[in-house]
């Protein structure tokens, strides 16, 4: 007989150098609150990033770890190679590794998934044991949650209807964004508002937790083509993991301007607030400025953040600096000069930011499988 203790969810995600670390990261947001309502969660992934294993630590989070050798690598979806096994054997591992807990405590109230490399066959498995809320913006694949979340601003209703089956209910867009709690607090506090930028420009650079290619450091760069334009002070967000991180400091330590390195930041809402424009990639950190009405120059470091920029674009909050490869020193530094020299167009960025993500999609999506 089942012992009868606090309800629970499980999530499955990875996070990696490949991955990137988004996937996880929402996954704790919702994780974070859903501990504040009184459940526990066990996350289920066969890679996730040191400092990401240690913020689900700290919020309450017990992590399984998923292995079996590697198997030959599929090509039924785009990114299945981010998978060593294959679909069915994730979905095997998983069931196997619940089970345990099921006989213990009984089922979890639901299952998260997100994760490119898993679709409706994995789906399908896992719901013999729970709902499945899927967290994807994709769209390119067969999918079969009880509920799916898409943050994607402006994503059509009938995006998912050739994909999901009749009883998949659809959370779209920014309402749905998946933040910690921290942002919708600090929003509050600076009351959905920001000043004109002054006399110095605070910037922020965030890549993302991998920024693979190093861009951090380039950008450093370029900006320093602008002094005598620009008095600017710079900070620099990366995590401790992260291959150039040695070669980051260096290019931080020569700015011919202010700036400084923080390495794995806990207080990134407070940050968001205390800058006036954001350089970066236009993946899960896209949504956290929008709840901070950052106006920002977005690059698109993987294809699957190329909708999400130009969404943000149409929508009036971000520039789009374009895909890395193409990343230019004149497109950086033209787009913020043409933002600080046009105060009325950064007022109208802020506001629409601020009307695009509140900060309390977390809740909404709770509140929505929940009932």
């Amino acid at each position: 007989m089942p012992v009868k203790l606090k309800p629970w969810i499980a999530i499955r995600a990875d996070g990696d150098h490949v991955i990137g670390t988004g996937h996880v990261m929402r996954c704790l947001a919702l994780a974070e609150v859903a501990i504040q309502r009184g459940f526990s969660c066990r996350l289920l992934c066969r890679s996730i990033d040191p400092y990401m294993a240690e913020r689900a630590v700290a919020i309450g989070v017990n992590i399984l770890q998923l292995s079996a050798p590697p198997e030959p690598p599929s090509s039924l979806y785009e990114h299945s190679g981010w998978l060593s096994v294959s679909e069915v054997t994730d979905a095997q591992q998983c069931t196997e590794a619940l089970m345990p807990f099921i006989a213990q405590f009984d089922a979890p109230r639901f299952i998260v998934v997100d994760h490119y490399a898993l679709g409706a066959p994995w789906h399908i498995q896992l719901r013999t044991m729970a709902p499945v809320l899927a967290i994807d913006e994709l769209n390119d694949r067969p999918i079969a949650p009880d509920w799916l979340v898409d943050q994607t601003v402006g994503k059509p209703n009938d995006a998912y209807g050739h994909l999901t089956p009749d009883y998949t209910h659809c959370l779209l867009g920014g309402d749905y964004a998946l933040l910690r709690p921290e942002f919708a607090k600090v929003a509050e506090k600076i009351g959905r508002c920001r000043s004109d930028i002054p006399n110095v420009l605070k910037i922020l650079v965030t890549m993302g937790g991998v920024d693979e290619m190093n861009i951090s450091a380039q950008v450093l760069e370029w900006l320093g083509l602008l002094k005598g334009q620009l008095h600017m002070d710079v900070t620099v967000v990366a995590s401790a993991t992260s291959a150039h991180l040695r070669s980051l400091q260096q290019s931080s330590r020569r700015t011919c301007y202010p700036s400084q390195l923080i390495v794995n930041a806990d207080n990134m809402a407070e940050l968001m607030a205390e800058h006036h424009i954001a350089i970066g990639a236009a993946g899960t950190t896209a949504w956290e400025r929008c709840a901070l009405g950052l106006p920002s120059l977005n690059v698109e470091l993987a294809a699957n953040q190329q909708a999400i920029s130009s969404w943000l674009v149409t929508m009036g909050v971000s520039i789009n600096l374009g895909p890395v490869a193409m990343l230019s020193q004149a497109a950086l530094c033209n787009a913020l000069l043409d933002i600080v020299h046009e105060p009325v167009r950064y007022q109208q960025m802020v506001a629409a930011a601020f009307e695009l993500v509140d900060g309390y999609g977390t809740g909404r999506v709770l509140d929505t499988v929940l009932t």
